[in-house]
């Protein structure tokens, strides 16, 4: 099955929509409890980081498969969800890897911990639920994966063509980051081109996926090794 223009146009819609409104949802969370304690997995699940990737595994996965689901659309093939291993460029996914692992060490030099957005800051969460945080982190990233270079990124050159679908996608990746930092914005375009590149050539969501966890998680573990190592200069202990 070819998408077809009104296909592309409701996939479009429906990612867009439900975009926006993760968007809106995310960012209009009240801080709420800053507690470091997480004795239990549902007090460590039900803290305000951790929904946020609940919300986005809803609104940027469950629902917009749902929504195309329940219209009767079969798209499997179509928006990349199937892994084409002949398909993909061994060489440049290692070198990729390979930069994002010297990125986020290099990156770890100048981390702030206070500033960063993430539960692994706090050492209470790393002695109990690092790889609990680790499994929610990659059901979330598969989610925006599939959303954002699955649907939104075919849907987009089916409609406009591949380079225009590329310059879209990289944009609205660049305004999601916005509201965090204009510098983490900038930041994101060439990755969010490389992963663009990597999905119109592989026409599979799976190396990106496996690409940006590569990277969410290799800075969740310079900033748990910032943790440990800050508390080992204060007498702490970990599990």
């Amino acid at each position: 099955m070819v998408l077809n223009l009104n296909t592309s146009v409701y996939i479009l819609a429906v990612s867009l929509l439900m975009l926006g409104i993760h968007e809106v949802i995310v960012h209009g969370i009240r801080p709420g409890s800053k507690s470091t304690s997480f004795p239990t997995l549902r007090a460590f699940l039900k803290h305000r980081l951790m929904v946020e990737k609940w919300i986005g595994v809803i609104t940027l996965g469950v629902i917009p498969a749902m929504a195309i689901a329940l219209a009767g659309i079969d798209l499997a093939e179509e928006i990349g969800f199937y892994l084409r291993p002949q398909q993909i460029p061994v060489a440049w996914t290692l070198v990729t890897a390979g930069l994002i692992l010297g990125f986020s060490w290099a990156a770890s030099k100048k981390m702030d911990l206070t500033t960063l957005h993430t539960l692994m800051k706090y050492p209470e969460a790393i002695d109990r639920w690092h790889w609990a945080n680790t499994a929610v982190w990659s059901i979330y990233l598969f989610s925006y994966e599939f959303l954002m270079r699955g649907l939104i990124l075919f849907s987009c050159i089916a409609l406009f063509g591949v380079v225009p679908a590329i310059i879209i996608n990289c944009l609205i990746y660049a305004g999601v980051h916005l509201p965090k930092d204009y510098k983490e914005a900038l930041g994101s375009l060439p990755f969010g081109a490389v992963l663009c590149l990597f999905a119109v050539h592989t026409q599979s969501i799976w190396i990106l996926f496996i690409l940006h966890l590569l990277l969410a998680l290799a800075m969740e573990w310079q900033v748990v090794s910032k943790v440990k190592a800050e508390n080992s200069l204060k007498g702490g202990q970990f599990l």
